[in-house]
């Protein structure tokens, strides 16, 4: 059998992009998420990440913002609720922020678990991240 660069070819990209439904019971509908591909993962971790220069060594350090990265993530993975909906961030009072939005109407283990879905749905081993970080 002869190996052909064309076994390699995504005819469809959309193949890529999964939704689910997670349901939170104080809400009537469930909400939806997508999955997030590499690339724009990629620069979802340039955005959450700090480049600060040591004044003694002379090096440039980077570092991570870990909760920034989380709320980017679920800024642009939940497909409903329309989280950027202007109506729904005057009701919450978070105008021009997406994530904040998400929090108030979250409980602090709901959004965790919603974070750890999207991981989940874009392919990242949520709970062999989580055994890594307990060692």
């Amino acid at each position: 059998m002869a190996n052909s660069i064309k076994d390699w070819i995504l005819e469809d990209e959309k193949v890529l992009e999964e939704k689910k439904e997670i349901s939170f019971p104080q809400f009537k509908k469930p909400w939806v998420i997508r999955s997030i591909g590499a690339e724009e993962m990629q620069s979802i971790q340039k955005e959450a990440t700090r480049k600060q220069r040591n004044r003694k060594t002379g090096l440039t350090l980077s570092e991570t913002d870990t909760d920034r990265l989380l709320d980017l993530m679920i800024e642009k993975a939940v497909v409903e609720p329309e989280l950027t909906n202007a109506e729904l961030q005057e009701h919450y009072k978070t105008a021009g922020n997406a994530a904040a939005t998400c929090r108030k109407m979250l409980k602090a283990g709901q959004y965790v678990e919603l974070g750890q879905e999207i991981q989940t749905l874009s392919g990242f081993d949520v709970d062999e991240a989580v055994e890594e970080v307990k060692n």
